[in-house]
């Protein structure tokens, strides 16, 4: 970690915000750069995958794409964090599933 940085973070991107929202992204790295926190761009991340689509249908390949995810984050010793709210839905499902209750 750099000297620099207080808090580190892993920017989950998901899909609609580089594709949709371009400014959803910029603001956040400029609001996180002025906080002085350091934001990581998760290298080989995928979909979250949308809960309302993958989960509805088949709720293994929903979890294991999202443990796949959350996994990049912890190999970079960061938390996750994403500005798209059904991202941030299918993490913190799949993170508390996989912790707690999935066999």
């Amino acid at each position: 970690m750099s000297e620099d940085y207080k808090w580190r973070y892993g920017f989950f991107l998901g899909c609609v915000i580089p594709n949709r929202y371009p400014m959803i992204e910029a603001s956040i790295r400029n609001v996180f750069d002025y906080l002085g926190a350091e934001i990581l761009d998760l290298p080989g991340a995928s979909c979250c995958p949308a809960p309302g689509v993958f989960r509805a249908f088949h709720i293994p390949t929903w979890l294991v794409i999202a443990a796949r995810n959350i996994s990049i984050a912890e190999e970079l010793g960061v938390n996750p964090i994403t500005g798209c709210n059904g991202c941030y839905g299918t993490l913190r499902d799949a993170w508390y599933e996989l912790e707690h209750e999935y066999e």
